[in-house]
């Protein structure tokens, strides 16, 4: 059988004010932003090793996406951390 998927339903409860973290939200972005920054480093290192001028190009472009997906994982963080108003 297949992998079940949550519906709305759990998604709804997950997200009701009784489990919603801002706290845990920024830790979890947090987490997410080191583990991109990670995956950029390594298709850096990776498109550095490449000889074929395409496949270094398009391991360049999977880095930039990486770090992009770092960077807003981080903003992402430091928005939840910040006091809200």
């Amino acid at each position: 059988m297949g992998q079940r998927v949550a519906g709305p339903r759990l998604f709804r409860r997950l997200m009701s004010a009784d489990h919603y973290s801002p706290e845990r939200e920024a830790a979890q972005a947090a987490r997410w932003a080191v583990k991109w920054r990670e995956l950029a480093e390594e298709a850096l290192a990776l498109a550095e090793a490449m000889s074929n001028p395409e496949a270094q190009r398009h391991m360049l472009f999977i880095a930039q996406a990486y770090k992009l997906l770092a960077d807003r994982a981080k903003e992402r963080g430091d928005r939840l951390a910040a006091p809200s108003k």
